[in-house]
């Protein structure tokens, strides 16, 4: 009951926002290439719905793509690295220094080496996932007390056993918020990536609408690019409360 609660208090909030918004492009005769009203921007959104919906489609295709790879990657350098200090110790300074590299000086690279298509910009969204989600777990599969290893080990577990039946589930809180940060990082990493050079998607949808100062269908893209990792967002935590049911916390992460 308290959830839907909150829910009605965000709706009423976002409307009374609009609303505001609305009232004062109006009021203060603002012009439409500095602030388009909402209303502006919901006719071109709907007018230009089918293009939108395509480019949203293939922006989210590129995230999602993305988002597993570096999921995958980060689930096997997280199980190393918990089992050897020294492969940490030697490969986190690298990992590190990839993530210092802002984004916009990466992509135009992925883009030069693997071209224009679907590929750099898959690429580029599993770059940026992949540093939150390896820290965050490899801290879960090492957050465990050393009597529960040894325990395992004096019943003559093997390693993977100790991992599957202890570091695993342990690990799943951290999992998953490294899974919620990463998820609407890799819209970022996609849209960025578009902005590099791109024929559709999101990123193409607001490069171009800027450069054009078509502010209502720049505004459209930004709303787009926040809905996909609004989606992105719930579906991870929807699947979180399903998988670690036993895992209850008002913590707001």
């Amino acid at each position: 009951m308290a959830s839907h609660k909150r829910k009605i208090i965000a709706l009423i909030i976002i409307v009374v926002l609009l609303a505001l918004w609305e009232v004062s492009v109006r009021a203060f005769s603002i012009k439409e290439y500095l602030l388009p009203a909402p209303s502006a921007i919901m006719q071109v959104l709907v007018a230009q719905s089918s293009g939108l919906i395509q480019d949203l489609l293939y922006t989210t295709a590129e995230s999602l793509i993305g988002f597993l790879i570096a999921v995958v990657f980060s689930f096997i350098f997280a199980v190393f690295f918990a089992h050897s200090r020294v492969l940490y110790d030697s490969t986190m300074p690298f990992l590190i220094a990839l993530k210092a590299v802002p984004i916009v000086a990466m992509a135009p690279l992925l883009v030069l080496w693997m071209g224009n298509g679907f590929i750099s910009k898959a690429t580029m969204s599993a770059v940026i996932c992949f540093f939150p989600i390896v820290v965050n777990l490899t801290k879960g599969l090492t957050s465990i007390p050393d009597e529960h290893v040894r325990l395992m080990r004096s019943l003559s577990a093997s390693w993977w056993q100790v991992l599957l039946k202890i570091r695993l589930p342990n690990s799943m809180p951290f999992f998953f918020a490294a899974l919620k940060i990463a998820s609407t990082l890799s819209a970022v990493g996609a849209i960025v990536a578009e902005f590099s050079g791109a024929n559709k998607g999101i990123g193409y949808v607001i490069l171009v609408a800027a450069l054009r100062i078509e502010t209502p269908m720049l505004f459209c893209g930004i709303f787009l690019a926040s809905l996909l990792g609004i989606i992105l967002y719930y579906s991870i935590e929807f699947a979180e409360k399903k998988l670690i049911y036993w895992e209850e916390s008002d913590v707001i992460i």
